[in-house]
């Protein structure tokens, strides 16, 4: 074969695009660092699992005591620990009272009154199992601890006469 005067078989480009073997490379290298920070990505999941679920149980908090201050009734909170649920309805009313008291099935966990806790998270102690909240806004002191299964815990404190609520962490070690 006879080649053009000029133009050698040096000079012709090179397709663009990637070997086979800088592919598994890369391949490669991407899977040992997804393999290293895969614990973290657990340990993120889980702590943002419990974060999320002291902020609802807070907000579910200010919740029953707004509804105490708007209708001037009693509302009060009982905390399950075996369910891991907690339960929200005014107490000086005896119908509602007995209606929410009966055992339900998780499908009724989705009315406004009942929730639950996800799961692999536990209340851990209580100051009580039920919180009354007045019609003038106030309530007991109350401190409520939820943990996951990494043994991180956080507390929801509410204090007393405005029935300020607020929530902190802090790791509990058995």
């Amino acid at each position: 074969m006879i080649l053009p005067t000029g133009k050698g078989s040096k000079n012709k480009k090179k397709s663009p695009g990637f070997t086979l073997t800088e592919l598994v490379i890369v391949i490669g290298i991407v899977l040992v660092f997804l393999t290293i920070s895969m614990p973290n990505f657990r340990r993120a999941y889980q702590d943002n699992l419990l974060k999320n679920a002291v902020r609802e149980l807070a907000n579910s908090l200010a919740y029953a005591r707004d509804l105490a201050i708007m209708e001037g009734v009693n509302y009060e909170v009982n905390f399950d620990s075996s369910l891991n649920k907690y339960i929200i309805f005014p107490s000086d009313d005896k119908p509602v009272r007995e209606k929410i008291s009966a055992k339900l099935p998780k499908s009724a966990a989705k009315s406004s009154y009942y929730r639950y806790l996800p799961e692999n998270i536990t209340f851990t102690r209580f100051t009580n199992y039920k919180i009354i909240f007045y019609p003038n806004g106030a309530s007991q002191d109350f401190f409520i601890y939820l943990q996951n299964d990494k043994n991180n815990v956080y507390t929801i404190a509410i204090r007393g006469v405005y029935s300020q609520i607020k929530t902190f962490n802090f790791y509990y070690y058995e």
